[in-house]
């Protein structure tokens, strides 16, 4: 996976959120995508998101595409 294509399952996740009403992790989401578009994303940057994704799987509700998503994203920023 490189960045284009987490940006681009990011995107799917929070249009999915959207389309279910589901409020949980919209921001946590946008802000996640803000820091992927940068074009200076920095290494510190992803290590931050992918403490935050870990932190958010273990509390969060999630169905389970969400959850597996999520998965990818967290290898992905690993």
């Amino acid at each position: 996976m490189n960045i284009d294509s987490a940006m681009a399952l990011l995107a799917d996740i929070i249009t999915d959120s959207e389309h279910n009403n589901r409020d949980q992790g919209i921001e946590f989401y946008q802000s996640a995508m803000r820091v992927l578009i940068s074009e200076n994303v920095k290494k510190s940057e992803l290590k931050s998101l992918h403490s935050n994704f870990c932190g958010y799987l273990a509390y969060g509700e999630f169905d389970n595409a969400e959850y597996q998503k999520i998965l990818k994203l967290i290898d992905f920023l690993e």
